[in-house]
């Protein structure tokens, strides 16, 4: 209790390590603006007043939320302790690795576990990475649709290992150490061996939200004043290569499927030309335009979608509208066809491809809440990340923790989709954990963490 109040005095007196996560959500959504405006494509914008407008309202609620959030007095949760912490890590580690192994074969389509194969699926998905991906959709899966099942299933456990023992990586005994080194060698070389950036940009969320946690916990917990801090620097080196890794995979998987040809690219954005004289194109080296004009398409292309879908009638979709996971379980369930009534489906009319083309999380939120609800999903969303962030700052909650990259991923994708939630795996990983985080607020079963 002691060690509490004294982090919460620190903590007040050091209100930007709390305010650190809302900086930079806003400077990262400002900056996909810029390079909306300013980048290489020509994004025809429509109705361009309510457009902007309705960006600000919903960066503006997000930041309310969050706000609001943080500034609660109370302590929302109490802590598991850490015999339970190290007791669940220890059995889920093993586990863990026993199921990226398994989960390789079944995305990659291996049959059998082979070194040889593995090491050449892996080399391939760095040489011929569009090879790859295209490879996965016809390639047979290990374990076929039993293994898929299970994963689902599993997955609010599965998925808050990696998180958890990034976490306490210092903590855990050699062994388990290099179990967990192992298993993320497997869980990236699943996701470079089919040529896909989603997984890979994931896993270094992950570790950029544990790294980002455990350096703002010293920061609040250190009251000396270092000329030059080594710890510091290493630490933004260390996001910096984060960053340049998974922007190297993205660029180097994009370029391949469209063999370095931006014209490809073109036909593939709904024909939107590029524009060579763009400010930032301008200021870019040649050697870094092709990056450029992928990384801004990816960042980009959902919010023009976004300006088209305001040309359209609404159609409540009743919170299956949101998620590609929903829609298509309530189809086969009930026998519908509920994406035809999606903007996504009816923005095909200006040639904007449902199945290819991103459409941005507001436009998947706002099948079920129109635009004007999305503001209050933004404020939602805002009020979840600084509540799942103070927990961790100041009370090591491991569950707050699971939660915190979980909602990083989702926020991270808001100019694209809803990527979180249309996952099936990523869906019940969150929902589940927020769920299970709330029960444990209201009923207060589980036992205080003792320091």
């Amino acid at each position: 209790m002691e060690r509490e109040k004294n982090v919460e005095s620190k903590m007040n007196i050091k209100r930007n390590i709390l305010i650190f996560p809302l900086i930079m959500v806003q400077i990262y959504l400002v900056g996909v603006i810029f390079l909306y405006v300013l980048g290489p494509w020509e994004w025809p914008t429509h109705k361009p007043a309510l457009f902007y407008l309705l960006i600000f309202l919903y960066q503006l609620f997000f930041g309310l939320g969050y706000l609001l959030s943080i500034n609660k007095s109370k302590r929302s949760v109490r802590n598991l302790k850490p015999k339970s912490v190290d007791r669940f890590l220890a059995i889920m580690i093993i586990i863990n690795f026993i199921y990226v192994i398994f989960n390789f074969l079944h995305t990659v389509g291996l049959n059998s576990f082979s070194i040889s194969n593995i090491i050449d699926a892996f080399v391939n998905g760095i040489l011929n990475p569009s090879v790859q991906y295209k490879m996965k959709f016809s390639a047979d899966k290990f374990g076929g649709s039993y293994f898929t099942y299970f994963s689902v299933l599993m997955a609010p456990v599965m998925w808050s290992v990696f998180p958890l023992s990034i976490y306490n990586f210092k903590r855990l005994k050699l062994s388990y150490k290099l179990i967990v080194l192992i298993s993320l060698f497997f869980e990236l070389a699943r996701w470079i061996a089919t040529g896909t950036s989603k997984g890979i940009i994931d896993v270094i969320l992950i570790i950029l939200v544990v790294t980002v946690v455990k350096y703002m916990k010293k920061r609040a917990l250190d009251n000396r004043n270092r000329i030059f801090d080594f710890k510091k620097y290493r630490f933004r080196i260390l996001v910096l290569s984060l960053i340049v890794v998974g922007v190297f995979f993205f660029s180097n998987n994009v370029g391949d499927r469209v063999n370095q040809n931006w014209s490809n690219y073109i036909i593939s954005n709904g024909n939107v030309n590029i524009n060579v004289d763009a400010p930032l194109m301008k200021i870019t080296p040649n050697s870094m335009k092709p990056t450029l004009i992928y990384l801004t398409s990816y960042l980009t292309q959902g919010y023009y979608a976004f300006s088209m879908s305001l040309d359209l009638d609404y159609y409540p979709m009743l919170g299956v509208g949101n998620s590609m996971f929903l829609m298509e379980n309530f189809n086969e369930i009930f026998d519908l066809n509920l994406y035809e009534k999606t903007y996504q489906n009816r923005m095909s009319v200006f040639g904007w491809h449902p199945f290819v083309n991103w459409h941005s999380f507001y436009v998947w939120v706002a099948n079920d809440v129109h635009y004007i609800g999305v503001i209050l999903v933004m404020f939602l969303i805002g009020y979840l990340l600084g509540s799942v962030y103070k927990n961790v700052i100041l009370y090591d909650d491991p569950i707050a923790l699971v939660l915190l990259c979980l909602t990083t991923i989702m926020i991270i994708y808001i100019p694209a989709n809803n990527q979180l939630l249309s996952y099936p795996t990523t869906f019940m990983a969150f929902w589940i954990t927020l769920i299970y985080w709330n029960v444990r607020k209201r009923y207060k079963f589980v036992l205080r963490k003792n320091y």
